[in-house]
């Protein structure tokens, strides 16, 4: 009979131990599976951090770069809101390093485009010593005559040789102490190219650089007439390619040493 209560207390026994490491064993398997998922949504929350900064970043490198031109335009339309300003500089190069700075007087407002070994603040003193490679000016105290006297269009005269510059572009040519000139006129625009014979210079192949220019560029729209006045070859700083027009009132003239860059400037204005 002892025997028996024995064996029986000792499966009892054996039983209560399995049931308690049964349980312990269930319970380290719940703490190590909620310590996995709180790992799991601690890197998760970790990658969605490094996500958005990863995001953040990319758009910081992919916003558009304002170009220099773009920040002279703002600072000169604090000082002339109401001028027409060239949205293209007509650089082939250098545009990082654009300057500008400005004069006023009687009535004339002077915008000067340089390019120097660094890009200064909106007109700096030392801009003064750079060469401009453009000039824009606006006159807004001229009367009507005096308007026209400064856009000195040039209608076409009879009675002088023709020289065919384009398929539908004729042009009249005066020659006459050593100078050459070709001149045409198209809508309320008239072009004259300006050549020295002396220097043995030829005007025809500006003036057909001229007319292809005209067709890619398109000239700003004038009130009465507009006027291109083109030297034939130039040195930088030269400003002999001529550009003068009525518009709003005022007359506008941009002065530039390169024909690409007086076209590009002149057509982008607003």
């Amino acid at each position: 009979m002892k025997k028996r209560c024995g064996l029986a207390a000792l499966i009892i026994a054996t039983a209560m131990f399995t049931v308690a490491c049964q349980n312990n064993s269930s319970s380290n398997t719940s703490t190590s599976s909620q310590s996995s998922k709180s790992s799991q949504v601690q890197k998760s929350k970790t990658s969605v951090k490094t996500n958005k900064k990863q995001e953040q970043s990319h758009s910081q490198s992919q916003a558009p770069q304002v170009s220099r031109l773009t920040q002279m335009n703002r600072q000169l339309k604090k000082v002339f809101p109401k001028t027409l300003l060239p949205q293209n500089d007509g650089l082939g190069q250098g545009s990082d390093k654009l300057n500008v700075r400005y004069s006023i007087s009687n009535g004339e407002n002077d915008i000067y485009y340089s390019v120097g070994n660094n890009a200064l603040s909106f007109n700096n003193p030392a801009v003064k010593k750079e060469l401009p490679f453009a000039v824009l000016s606006e006159m807004t105290n001229l009367n009507d005559s005096q308007a026209d006297d400064l856009i000195n269009f040039q209608a076409d005269e009879q009675g002088l040789p023709q020289v065919k510059v384009d398929t539908d572009v004729t042009a009249t040519q005066q020659s006459g102490a050593g100078q050459t000139y070709l001149n045409w006129v198209q809508g309320k625009w008239s072009f004259t190219v300006h050549a020295n014979a002396l220097a043995e210079q030829n005007p025809l192949p500006t003036a057909k650089q001229v007319v292809q220019l005209a067709k890619k560029y398109k000239l700003p729209e004038t009130q009465t007439h507009g006027s291109m006045r083109i030297q034939v070859g130039y040195s930088y700083g030269s400003l002999e390619n001529v550009i003068t027009w009525k518009e709003n009132g005022h007359v506008y003239q941009l002065r530039a040493h390169s024909l690409d860059t007086a076209f590009k400037m002149v057509s982008s204005m607003k």
